[in-house]
């Protein structure tokens, strides 16, 4: 069990709550709040301040796992999105290509042949990349690693062509010292301190896809103390040094209403129940 203390995540300082708000994180699993500090539930999905990659558990365990030990239709209320985790596709200098248009033919004029790296199987970056085969129609070959390490590492050395992954463990790849080519990113604007590598969908392509970090009530929580945990999430949310914190933890487009997160969720889990339908993952 680990204990996150991070001051993104402390609202101490905020009056109308007047209690810290201590995170514990089972590997894996979701975020479990002590009674004494609103009982809430916060969910850790694509990124957090552990550096651990995970699926976003509330949206995507349904679609994965028999038995994932929760309804999320029904046990869940939204609060407030604390952001969206983008991935990022990035190639070998070696590959013949510049943007995701020329990946595309690359692959296409290779099918079975060139392989995308992931830091393992049924996670967000394995998903992006079954689903560009879906939606350009190419026969690319996931090679899951165990962590983002071995994925970036085997991709520097040539062994694999494509490297898929969130921005923190991509960006140190794709600087000064370019050992990886960054073609796209996969929200639906350009992320700030990345504003030269181009979105997907301004490529043409339909792959907006991301992690997304939220904080999750109990089902039946009390609409007003929904309300005040939102209101003060998005004033912590809207601090300058938070959003630079949450910015290295590659984490964008910060805060919003309750009824945004509700409408968001939704989509979210319409979208990743048919991707995972059209990859043809089995449930375990």
């Amino acid at each position: 069990m680990h204990r996150i203390a991070e001051p993104q995540f402390d609202f101490r300082q905020q009056p109308s709550l007047n209690k810290p708000l201590i995170l514990e994180l089972a590997k894996g699993q979701y975020l479990g709040v002590s009674p004494n500090a609103l009982q809430v539930t916060i969910w850790a999905t694509l990124r957090t301040a552990l550096g651990d990659t995970a699926v976003s558990n509330l949206n995507m365990n349904q679609f994965l796992f028999k038995a994932p030990g929760f309804d999320a239709d029904k046990d869940f209320d939204p609060i407030v999105r604390v952001g969206v985790n983008p991935m990022m596709i990035a190639v070998h200098p070696a590959v013949p290509v510049k943007d995701l248009k020329e990946l595309v033919a690359y692959a296409k004029a290779r099918p079975g042949k060139v392989s995308f790296a992931t830091s393992g199987a049924k996670n967000i970056p394995h998903l992006v990349g079954e689903t560009l085969n879906q939606v350009a129609q190419t026969d690319m070959l996931n090679i899951p690693y165990k962590g983002s390490q071995q994925a970036s590492t085997d991709t520097i050395a040539g062994r694999t062509e494509v490297y898929i992954d969130a921005v923190p463990p991509m960006a140190p790849l794709i600087g000064a010292d370019a050992r990886l080519r960054p073609i796209a990113v996969t929200t639906v604007n350009r992320i700030a301190g990345h504003e030269n590598v181009p979105t997907a969908k301004e490529q043409g392509m339909d792959l907006v896809m991301q992690g997304w970090m939220a904080f999750m009530a109990p089902a039946g929580m009390p609409a007003a103390v929904v309300e005040r945990v939102a209101k003060d999430t998005n004033t912590v949310l809207a601090r300058p040094e938070i959003v630079a914190k949450l910015r290295t933890l590659g984490t964008f487009e910060l805060g919003g209403t309750t009824a945004a997160l509700d409408s968001f969720i939704k989509e979210e889990r319409a979208k990743w129940g048919r991707v995972v339908q059209a990859a043809k993952i089995e449930r375990e």
